[in-house]
């Protein structure tokens, strides 16, 4: 009999049980589908946003951009590296869109962060090697604070979309 009533309890507690972990499955499932193939219309708008970055009126090569939205919480940020010229291009990472798709940044005012890794010895880090490794490797910032700490910088741009030709934005950062 005891054999009997346990059976009896486990089945009414499955058949409970049951129905509620259906409905976990199912609003799991629509929580997941949808939102993430739908882009929000904040990024359909970037504008192509483009510069150049000059130390004490020389190009800075390979420096990392970041543009840093002021007063939006929810707008992600804007990305760049420069090249051999001091140009760089900024893009904004939105999960479900072509990185061709993400070129330039969503209008609006930022706060900037530019940053330049230089390993030991003094020599710049190379393109091949991720700026995690190259710290692993005593690299270290080689500008300012009030240019590369986001706490501290005193860099800022308004991104608007004025023009056709997108934005442009120069920065000539000063170093002793």
């Amino acid at each position: 009999m005891k054999f009997e009533n346990c059976i009896n309890k486990s089945t009414l507690t499955c058949r409970r049980s049951w129905p509620v972990s259906c409905l976990l499955v199912l609003l799991g499932t629509l929580y997941g589908c949808g939102s993430s193939a739908e882009i929000p219309e904040v990024y359909t708008n970037l504008v192509a946003t483009s510069g150049t970055v000059t130390l004490n009126g020389k190009p800075l090569p390979s420096a990392a951009i970041t543009f840093i939205p002021v007063g939006h919480e929810a707008v992600r940020r804007a990305y760049g590296k420069t090249d051999a010229t001091g140009r760089y291009e900024l893009m904004t990472p939105v999960r479900g869109r072509a990185i061709e798709d993400s070129k330039g940044a969503i209008p609006g005012k930022y706060q900037v962060m530019i940053n330049k890794l230089r390993m030991p010895d003094g020599s710049d880090v190379a393109e091949e090697v991720t700026d995690a490794d190259a710290m692993e490797k005593g690299a270290v910032e080689s500008l300012p604070a009030i240019y590369s700490d986001p706490e501290k910088t005193r860099l800022t741009a308004d991104v608007s979309k004025a023009g056709e030709q997108g934005t442009e934005i120069n920065f000539d950062l000063k170093a002793k």
